[in-house]
């Protein structure tokens, strides 16, 4: 399935995200690789890396809050302001941190997220808007210092990064390319690397705002069609002028080409179809920009899916078949090898997830969460927690459990729990989680695959091995709580005439008949029913399940597992049909709960994925179906 099936999308997304100023004079605080302010409260300059700036005055409010001018920090920074006059708010724009303030108004709005702020911004007599500076510099990433002898503040931001400067600054190479994934271009060295994703399938390049280039990479997967393709992706510029639509299928690289314009805007599309993955290069630009315009489409044609190394700057943080992933303020490193990609954005605090960057492989998986013990507890007892949890929730014909048990690695001496599973296909899976503590935190780091022989069993070890770990800086880090879904308790869902209890884990789905629908979060367990008029007693209920049943029992794709007698459940009369359905990728289980009384009839149906089918989620959708009442 095409990771981008809609350009239009890709490039609405990223008109939104790509507003961050490019700094490109010598003299401007945000084209350092450090930016230092250096003050004292009650002063009207301030020294930016060394140059002074007069200022309205810091001064200190309520218990000890120091009070900035916003424009000149955040500038220094390299962040944009906008002002509203109406609403007297500001907002904030930075990489991944976009901050709403307003005059007066104690609570701050960070990433559409609520923040009190131990003062509300003001604005003097003069017109200057005054911040929290240490709210201000903290959440865009910066330290601040106060020296108590001397009544001055130091605060450092860390700013230049490879992937942040110019390319022409940091790359002297005439080319840049990805040995991995095999592709070469010329150095746009007037541009700036806005993204490089950390498992190389994405990466940007811009001018400015306005003027930009992305290429991106996906998997090719058995079921992908060239021509529906290529037709999806011009059908997505029907909005536009097309002024180019070509395709070329001969030799070992199918490729496509497309040119859209509309007033301000011209886009430029190619994508390269390898046998392993699906390249694309996307230019947006500015039409009445030309020479910007030219450059751009000049840079993009240079693009190649080979790469020889001669005279290229590799963009490949890939190293003896592994990437080394170290998250921010983790104090964590692991290696991840090359063909797993990131499911989850890199910029979580606390949770990562790779899966597998292959078509014929969906299981293997690796996933890295770091939790507060206070809220966790500890290593043990995340162990206890959710091997009882996976323990009852899976098929027990599928899955074989080690229970949790004390292991070191390398590094490291964890808790460990593990299983082995084989599905209705024939394939073999494992899964190892592990569990360690290291100051106020409990890592957790599972391991998923397929195989269970002594060629995966090596392939774990590796990967668990690499673990380097060291206590997380709490001041920085705080509380992260543990967000699973609550699997215990009840609540009550109510309709047009009954009432139903489920477990807090199931969720409601919006149905476009009259059927109600709910799903467990944590097993894809669904369970529906509707009210039926068509039976006027118990023995129309029977015609109607054997009728199924024979239905069913024709399908070959289906059998039949189980018919009961009528029995009891809660109030109700009850014949309940179990079946198997299976076709060339998956394997489902059903159940089919008729229920009668009084002349009333509504039939429930359960959907269980092979993985799920347990005794536990069988019983659990009996004892919803017994809380079902009518009024």
């Amino acid at each position: 399935m095409r990771k981008f099936l809609s350009v239009i999308a890709v490039i609405t997304a990223l008109c939104s995200v790509l507003q961050i100023p490019a700094f490109a004079a010598d003299n401007n605080p945000a084209d350092a690789e450090r930016v230092e302010i250096s003050f004292s409260v009650g002063d009207d300059t301030l020294k930016i890396n060394g140059n002074e700036v007069k200022v309205e005055k810091p001064y200190v409010v309520g218990e000890g809050v120091t009070l900035v001018p916003l424009r000149v920090i955040t500038e220094a920074f390299g962040a944009t302001v906008e002002w509203n006059g109406e609403d007297r708010s500001i907002r904030l724009s930075y990489p991944d941190v976009d901050i709403l303030l307003q005059i007066d108004n104690p609570v701050a709005e960070v990433n559409n997220k609520a923040e009190n702020l131990l003062s509300a911004p003001e604005l003097t007599e003069q017109g200057y808007t005054m911040v929290p500076l240490r709210f201000i510099s903290e959440t865009f990433g910066a330290s601040v210092e106060w020296d108590g002898d001397t009544n001055s503040i130091l605060v450092v931001k860390d700013i230049g990064t490879k992937e942040q400067s110019a390319l022409a600054k940091t790359v002297t190479e005439s080319n840049i390319g990805d040995s991995y994934y095999k592709w070469t271009m010329e150095n746009p060295k007037d541009m700036y690397m806005e993204t490089r994703d950390f498992d190389g399938t994405y990466t940007s390049f811009e001018y400015d705002s306005s003027n930009w280039i992305y290429i991106s990479i996906e998997p090719i997967y058995e079921s992908y069609d060239f021509e529906k393709d290529y037709t999806d992706q011009k059908d997505s510029l029907k909005s536009y002028t097309l002024v180019k639509a070509d395709k070329n299928t001969s030799g070992n690289i199918k490729t496509m080409h497309f040119q859209a314009r509309d007033k301000d805007v011209f886009l430029n599309m190619k994508y390269f179809i390898t046998s392993d993955y699906i390249i694309d290069i996307v230019g947006k630009f500015g039409n009445n920009e030309n020479e910007l315009k030219a450059e751009g489409l000049r840079i993009m044609d240079t693009f190649v899916c080979s790469y020889t190394g001669k005279d290229t700057y590799d963009l490949s943080n890939v190293v003896s078949g592994k990437r080394k992933f170290e998250p921010d303020d983790l104090n964590f490193s692991i290696l991840i090898p090359q063909d797993y990609y990131m499911i989850s954005g890199d910029d979580s605090p606390n949770e990562f997830r790779f899966a597998k960057f292959s078509s014929d492989d969906l299981q293997s998986s690796i996933y890295i969460g770091l939790f507060s013990k206070s809220d966790a507890g500890s290593a043990s007892a995340m162990a206890e927690k959710d091997y009882n949890h996976n323990k009852s929730s899976l098929n027990e014909n599928m899955y074989t459990f080690v229970e949790p048990s004390e292991k070191n690695y390398r590094t490291i001496s964890v808790v460990e729990y593990s299983y082995t599973s084989t599905d209705g296909k024939g394939y073999d899976g494992f899964m190892r989680d592990v569990f360690f503590e290291k100051g106020d935190y409990v890592y957790n780091v599972s391991v998923r695959g397929r195989g269970t022989g002594s060629e995966a069993e090596a392939a774990t070890d590796e990967i668990l091995n690499s673990i380097e770990a060291g206590e997380p800086d709490a001041e920085k880090l705080g509380i992260l709580m543990r967000n699973d879904y609550d699997t215990e308790g009840t609540y009550t869902a109510k309709g047009s005439g009954w009432t139903l209890t489920l477990p807090n884990s199931y969720k409601e789905v919006p149905s476009q008949n009259d059927a109600e629908i709910y799903v467990d979060a944590t097993t894809s367990v669904m369970i529906s029913f509707q009210k039926s008029e068509e039976f006027n007693n118990l023995s129309d209920i029977r015609t109607v399940i054997k009728s199924m049943e024979n239905e069913y029992s024709r399908n070959k794709d289906m059998a039949i597992i189980k018919t009961t007698a009528t029995e009891t459940v809660g109030k109700w009369s009850c014949i309940t049909l179990t079946f198997k359905s299976e076709d060339d990728e998956s394997i489902v289980y059903g159940q089919i709960y008729a229920l009668y009384n009084k002349g009333h009839a509504v039939i429930f149906n359960a959907v269980y994925p092979e993985a799920a089918y347990s005794a536990a989620n069988t019983e659990s959708i009996r004892g919803i179906i017994a809380s079902y009442i009518e009024n």
